[in-house]
């Protein structure tokens, strides 16, 4: 059970990292668009897909955080 639950969390944590290049990846994309295309709206979609993302990842973060905080105090770690 102990070697599970530490794959769970390094499992979410490896996400949690992924989905932070998905948003700086976004950012520059959104970026990218305004400087080189011109075109301001989808600029503008990509950076708030960018933040929306960045927001999600933080309360994801915290969730893998507190599920593995939680198995630790209830004895499966």
């Amino acid at each position: 059970m102990k070697k599970a639950v530490k794959a769970i969390y390094n499992s979410g944590n490896a996400h949690v990292d992924n989905e932070i290049y998905l948003s700086k990846a976004l950012e520059r994309l959104g970026t990218s668009a305004n400087i080189k295309d011109q075109e301001p709206d989808i600029s503008t979609a990509f950076i708030n897909f960018s933040i929306v993302t960045k927001e999600l990842t933080q309360l994801m973060k915290i969730l893998v955080s507190l599920i593995f905080t939680f198995l630790l105090h209830m004895g499966f770690i």
